[in-house]
Order: C-alpha cells, then structure tokens, then sequence
C-alpha cells in the first residue's frame, strides 16, 4: 500500500509540474520573438535550455512511476513506417547540427509501409537512444538503420542499430548501464545533463513491447546500441480506419 501511494504521489506531483513548467517554456518562446539585445537574448536562451533539460527530467519521471505504477500499457494501432521516420529525423536533425554532426537513417527497403504497435513507444525509445548518441557525440556521426531480423505469418521482427562515433561506455559501466540512475562521466569527470534514468526507461518500455536491448562501445571510438522489436502487420480494411 505504502508504495502505491507513493507512485501515485510521485505521478501526480510530476504532472504538476509541467503545468507551470509549460508556462515558463511558453513565455520564453514568446520573448524571444520580441526585440532582443544580445545580453537579453543570451538569458532568454539560457531560460529556454533549462526549462527544457527540466521537462526532459520530469518525463522521465512521470514515466517510470507510470511504469512501477502498472499504469503505463502499450497500445497496438496501425502506423506509417515513412511519416514515423521522417518526424524523428526532422526533429533530431535540428540538434546534430548545432553539434556539425552528420545523421544518418538507413531503413531496409523490405521493411513494411505500415506497422501494427505502439508508435508513441516505439519513438521514444528510438529518441532516448539517439539523444544519447547526439549527447555524448562530439564529432563524426550518429546513425540508425533499420533491417528485418525474422519474418513470422503477419509478425515482423524489426532489428534497430544506434550507432555513434562518440566518448564510448566503460566495460565496467556496460553491465549496470540500464539500471535507474546511472549516468555517464567521461574522462574529465563532466557528468552529462539529465537523471540517468533513460536507458532504465527504455529496457522496461521494450520489456512491456516484448522487445531486446544489447550495447556494445569501445571508448573514444563509440557505441552501438541493438534493439529488437516484433510488430504486427495491419490488413488493408485495419489501415483504412486509421
């Protein structure tokens, strides 16, 4: 009971503060559309980055007590390979190249146009990986290429590499990287922005999606994460309500 309440407590709390949050980003926004002086807008951006890093940290959160809290269920709707691969290309394109990072998609051409699952997931353990990649990459390129691990009757089995050229993982680190709050240093100590609790979010979202999750990384030359999924194929007449 006591743990139920405190996941209960936790969830409602971390809702709460997205709301003022939302406001603080919001206004931001809007201040940086008026007329600026550099100093000014030097303190609109910091403003901005915070309250972001900030919404980052609280999702986080929100998530993994949803997840504890047995609220968080995984849902099977038909979606566009193409529209899902187009979005989180234009979205992290923006942040590899104020980094002068080259992102690079690869998806097999035998990878069905429509997937039965849960996009919303699905993106977000794609984005979580290829934050990190973008995140700890500080030149070369990050990648994600997609192929088909097994076909099944109406089941594929989708196979995700996130590859990057950046600081790398320690062997000693690699065993325990997706536990909670484990947070990477890199060899001058800098400990990078956020809880350290990605990668536990993304092990138990691919647990719920009866996915996998491997990492391999040598240090200074970059790490590899491989991601099996198994999907669904919709029928035709399933794709057309959507």
């Amino acid at each position: 009971e006591q743990s139920k309440f405190k996941e209960q407590l936790f969830a409602n709390v971390s809702h709460e503060l997205r709301t003022p949050l939302n406001g603080i980003l919001g206004m931001s926004y809007l201040l940086e559309e008026t007329p600026l002086e550099s100093i000014q807008k030097n303190y609109v951006d910091v403003i901005k980055s915070s309250a972001d890093n900030l919404l980052v940290i609280i999702n986080d959160l929100l998530n993994l007590s949803k997840i504890n809290a047995g609220q968080l269920k995984i849902n099977f709707e038909p979606f566009s390979t193409k529209k899902f691969y187009s979005d989180l290309h234009g979205l992290l394109n923006i942040k590899a190249k104020e980094k002068s990072l080259s992102l690079n998609f690869y998806v097999s051409p035998n990878i069905p146009q429509f997937l039965l699952g849960d996009r919303t997931r699905l993106y977000q353990v794609l984005l979580n990986l290829l934050n990190n990649a973008i995140k700890f990459t500080h030149y070369g390129q990050v990648s994600l290429s997609t192929n088909i691990e097994g076909f099944e009757k109406n089941t594929v089995k989708l196979k995700f590499e996130i590859s990057d050229t950046g600081i790398g993982i320690p062997n000693e680190k690699l065993s325990s990287i997706f536990d909670s709050f484990i947070q990477v240093h890199d060899s001058q100590d800098f400990v990078y922005e956020g809880t350290g609790l990605g990668l536990n979010i993304v092990k138990r979202l691919l647990d719920l999606m009866k996915g996998e999750i491997e990492v391999k990384s040598k240090i200074n030359e970059g790490t590899t994460f491989i991601v099996k999924i198994p999907f669904q194929i919709p029928s035709d007449s399933l794709i057309l309500q959507y």
